[in-house]
């Protein structure tokens, strides 16, 4: 269970992530909480190939992608900004890689471009990192509407995207 708590982590008002551990008849196991001067807020959580636990977090703007052994970071990364107006919603991951989607508003996204560029206003967005967390790839997919990616899937890479336009991709 990912989310939220009042500013543990580093100095001043905000928020850090924070997940919990839960059995499978919902008791609490434990409970990690991260981050640093920046707010930041869980925003999915997955299970990497090796077991691990992968979360996603979105530092005011930042993609941010941890994985965790137990309490125990193994790595953070950062995949890039969405820009102001942009969003991260989801991730998913196989063993090809982790893959995040969402909507920029000509963010930064990290990684080499694949496909086409942004289209301008609000386009959804594919990133990919390796099963490190470093940024492999991106994609846009725009129109001359505002675009956004909601939920995102993966089986041997190919990649399955939810979510809404206001045009013609």
């Amino acid at each position: 269970v990912g989310g939220y708590v009042e500013k543990v982590v580093g100095f001043g008002p905000g928020v850090d992530s924070s997940f919990l551990t839960l059995d499978p008849s919902g008791n609490k196991i434990g409970e990690t909480i991260f981050g640093n001067s920046v707010n930041a807020r869980v925003i999915d959580v997955a299970i990497a190939p090796d077991g691990n636990v992968l979360v996603l977090s979105d530092a005011n703007g930042t993609i941010r992608v941890g994985k965790f052994s137990g309490t125990t970071l193994v790595f953070a990364q950062e995949l890039g900004n969405v820009g102001v107006g942009g969003s991260i919603t989801g991730f998913a991951a196989d063993a090809t890689g982790i893959y995040v989607t969402g909507s920029t508003t000509g963010g930064t996204i990290s990684g080499a471009l694949v496909g086409p560029g942004a289209s301008g206003g609000l386009d959804a967005f594919v990133a990919k990192a390796d099963l490190n967390g470093v940024a492999v790839s991106h994609t846009f997919l725009g129109s001359a509407g505002a675009d956004r990616g909601n939920g995102i899937a993966v089986n041997n890479g190919e990649i399955f995207i939810t979510g809404s336009t206001d045009g013609l991709l």
